[in-house]
Order: C-alpha cells, then structure tokens, then sequence
C-alpha cells in the first residue's frame, strides 16, 4: 500500500472519529419561546487623577474618594414565531411580559457618604409588538400588535434578533473547532431586543439613547467560539459552545451648560472593556439557544476635560476616573 493511500485512510478515520454538527437557526413556524433575561454588574472607583495645563495635581489635594455603583436588569419576553423562511422569522409577535432593573450608588469621601438608588421600568411592559421582514429594505419593520397603542418612538431602536445569530458559524463544525464572531454581535448581549425604553421611575434620569447608540456601534476586539462537545439532555441533542469575550467601545459627548464654569467649554469621553468567558448552548433539533451564560471582569474610563478663561487666564483641566468591576450575562429559553 502507497504511502499516499495509507495518508488519505488516515485522515478518512480522523474525519469519521469527528463527527461535525451544524450550528443553526432553525426555528419552525407556530412555535413560541419564552426567554428570561438577566444581567448585572458592580464597578467600583479604581483611581482617580487631575491636571491642570497638563500638570497632575498631588493625590492627596482632594482627599480620599470612593465610588460603587451596582446596576441590574431583568427582562422575560415572549416570541411566537409565526413565519420563518431563509434562516430567519419572516414575521415575528414578541410580547414583553416583565422589563425592570435597578442601580443603587454610593459616594464616599471626607465630608461624609451619599447613597442613591434608582428603579428602571419600561412603558414597552406588557406590550406586544410584530417584527415583519421587508425583503426590499433589508430590515424589519416593527408595529404595535392590533388594538394595541403605544408610543412610536419605543420602536425605533428595537432589534428582532434575541437568538443570536450573529453568533453562529457559517457551516458544520467538528468538536474542538473555533470560529470568530463580529466584536459588533456583542451588542446583542449588551442590548438584547435593543433599546428597550428602560427609565428612571422618578423621571429624573437624562436621556442617553444617542451614546448608548455609539457605544454599540463602535463596538470593537475579539470573540472566540468553540464546540467543545455535543450531549443529549430531555430527549433533545445540544451543542456545547466555549465563548471568550475581549470587547472594547468609546463614545465622546460635550458636557452640558450645568457642568461648566461660566465661558468654558468641555468634552467627557468613556471608555468601556469586557473581558469575559462563559457558554452557549444551542438545541440541534429545533434551531436555537438554550441557555447562555457569561461572566468576567469590566472596566470603564471616564476624562472630562474643561477648558476656558478663568480670571484672565485660559486654563485647562482634565479630571481621570477609572472603575474596575465584574460583570454577569445570562439567558434561559423555553419552549412553549
């Protein structure tokens, strides 16, 4: 036998031993998932610096400062699929069944401490809204379901996409195998459903929707899928799915009249990291995910800078706080 022949026997055992599996979206018509959502994270002030004309003042010169923040969110929605064609929903009712979150905030420093909390609720609660496919627009389009009413606006920055298919790889895989993901797919987890009108319940809160907007799309770094195994729980074979999250975004705004000195100008501009691992687990029989969990460490960067004439001279001053913290994504689906 040719060593040429004795190769390709080879790599035909290999290919036999590695059975590999198609990862898709295949959720059939009349079918109805319900999800449950949940996310979190804690930062707490890491370190804290000022300059003026670029000179860093003593660490000492305001004392000693500490800041947590702790924030929450928990969604639980309900999508019946009423048409699915080319790999997506055609035509999509998903009912909003619980939309809620919650922050609380401490302020710690010499002159003593200040707490705040803060309950987020959406007007989209208890709504149904039907996300139909416009082949012409490459789009959905998204309208209250009949007899509903509801504000207009609520619809503009929602997404149909809670199954993650900008995850999935295109093609069959063998176990062991990766595949990347567009940094820009992490604003599925971030988002899920998109912008779902969460609001401070005391109406106080200021409208962030168009830096919440660039901070998803400049959504940047690396995420690493891999089929780690394939099992069979309940009667129903799942891909087991290793996730490595290395994401970063910025946005950059002009600070408001109420956070300026009189005549001067100023920027504020956040930088954001994740760096997360976790799990997917995806239903090969029906064609979607199962559960998903995520977990790791975060960081935020926020640097005011402030320029402008103060008695006579033109001053600048940059005020650096860096927050460190961990951060939890999770989602269960059922069938229904």
């Amino acid at each position: 036998m040719s060593w040429l022949r004795i190769a390709f026997l080879v790599l035909t055992l290999i290919a036999l031993s590695s059975p590999s599996e198609e990862i898709a979206f295949r959720v059939a018509a009349d079918t109805t998932l319900a999800r449950t959502l949940e996310s979190e994270y804690s930062m707490q002030l890491a370190s804290m610096t000022f300059t003026m004309n670029g000179e860093e003042l003593p660490s000492d010169a305001f004392g000693e400062v500490d800041i947590q923040i702790d924030h929450s969110e928990s969604f639980v929605v309900t999508d019946a699929f009423e048409a699915v064609a080319d790999g997506r929903p055609q035509r999509l009712r998903r009912t909003f069944d619980e939309l809620g979150g919650r922050e609380s905030s401490s302020f710690t420093s010499e002159e003593g401490e200040a707490n705040d909390a803060s309950d987020y609720q959406s007007a989209l609660e208890g709504k149904t809204v039907v996300f139909t496919w416009n082949g012409d627009e490459e789009r959905f389009d998204a309208v209250f379901a009949a007899g509903l009413e509801g504000d207009q606006s609520l619809l503009d920055e929602l997404e149909e996409d809670m199954d993650l298919r900008r995850w999935l790889p295109a093609g069959e895989l063998a176990e062991g195998e990766s595949w990347s993901v567009d940094a820009r797919a992490f604003a599925c987890i971030l988002d899920p459903g998109g912008d779902l009108g969460l609001e401070d319940t005391e109406g106080e809160e200021a409208d962030t929707s168009a830096q919440d907007a660039e901070l998803r799309a400049n959504l940047a770094g690396t995420i690493t899928a891999t089929l780690t195994s394939t099992r069979e729980e309940d009667g129903v074979k799942q891909a087991v799915i290793a996730l490595e999250v290395d994401t970063h975004t910025h946005t950059e705004s002009a600070l408001g009249p109420d956070e300026l000195p009189g005549g001067g100008s100023g920027t504020r501009r956040v930088e954001v990291r994740f760096l997360l691992a976790g799990e997917l687990r995806w239903d090969l029989v029906h064609g979607h995910a199962l559960i998903l969990e995520l977990s790791g460490e975060n960081g935020l960067e926020s640097v005011e800078t402030i320029t402008g004439e103060f008695e006579g001279e033109r001053l600048e001053q940059a005020q650096t706080m860096v927050f460190a913290g961990e951060t939890r994504f999770s989602m269960r689906v059922e069938r229904r």
